[in-house]
């Protein structure tokens, strides 16, 4: 894989953020905002995706130890309701919260048969079911 880069990150629910927000990125991007606006917010987004891909553990779907350091996912997720707020008309189970949604889009150039060469064992179909 080589020339590998960013194109775009999309963030929802993360922290400040409780819409879907969109932000392209090019060789040079500068994020520029008032405090609060959710600049250092973006970056730690990428920088959780690191620390999760990093040290891949199947039974953790966000590893909240490293640079962005969380107790638990409430303090990430916008939104979140308090411990200590009951909702009205659930007392049939737990108020379920959607967490984050943290989408990154990027290209890159592939040798594909020497990606495929490398996979030894991979399903096959699945991987050309969900590469396009």
């Amino acid at each position: 894989m080589s020339n590998a880069k960013l194109l775009a990150l999309t963030v929802e629910r993360f922290k400040s953020f409780a819409h879907s927000t969109r932000v392209e990125l090019a060789p040079l991007t500068i994020i520029l905002g008032r405090n609060n606006s959710g600049k250092s917010t973006l970056i730690q987004s990428l920088l959780l995706l690191k620390q999760t891909l990093r040290d891949v553990n199947p039974e953790v779907m966000l590893r909240l130890d490293g640079t962005v350091d969380a107790f638990n996912l409430r303090e990430l997720t916008f939104g979140w309701p308090a411990a200590d707020d009951p909702k009205p008309g659930l007392e049939d189970g737990p108020e379920r919260t959607r967490g984050p949604t943290i989408t990154v889009e990027w290209e890159c150039d592939v040798d594909v048969k020497s990606a495929i060469a490398q996979l030894r064992g991979a399903d096959l179909d699945n991987l050309a079911k969900h590469s396009g």
